[in-house]
């Protein structure tokens, strides 16, 4: 069982019983009223940014948006957080977690490289029609 569990006010879970189930477990039973997240900044940031890039993929992709939720998670377990100082899959795992055809290159002086300039998908610019086209 968990030491501490924090969910906003909701009938079904303010009953006595609960109250009662709680401290005979040992757990800390803790409220939280609607729209004033003050209990637990930490958690409430965590979702506020969720919410957000979820927001954001389900414009970009959607109709079918379900299908990129294990992408979508396991994006955000490898991005950086500031807060521990590496990825959430490092800290967890201890391990770096590298994809195996990544590899560092690099370029000389006249080399010819495609350059992805747009955040869309699908939309590119060279040897194509577009509005940035040549």
């Amino acid at each position: 069982m968990p030491l501490s569990i924090i969910f906003d006010r909701d009938p079904r879970f303010t009953f006595k019983f609960w109250s009662k189930l709680y401290e005979a477990l040992g757990t800390n039973l803790t409220f939280n009223i609607a729209f004033h997240p003050q209990i637990d900044d930490l958690s409430e940031r965590v979702i506020q940014i969720l919410e957000d890039t979820l927001r954001c993929c389900i414009l970009e992709f959607k109709g079918s948006w379900e299908n990129f939720l294990l992408l979508f998670a396991f994006s955000y377990n490898k991005s950086y957080q500031l807060s521990i100082k590496m990825a959430i899959n490092e800290a967890l795992y201890e391990i770096i977690c590298r994809f195996k055809k990544k590899k560092d290159i690099e370029f000389q002086v006249d080399d010819k490289v495609f350059l992805k300039v747009s955040p869309q998908k699908k939309v590119l610019y060279f040897c194509r029609k577009g509005k940035l086209s040549p």
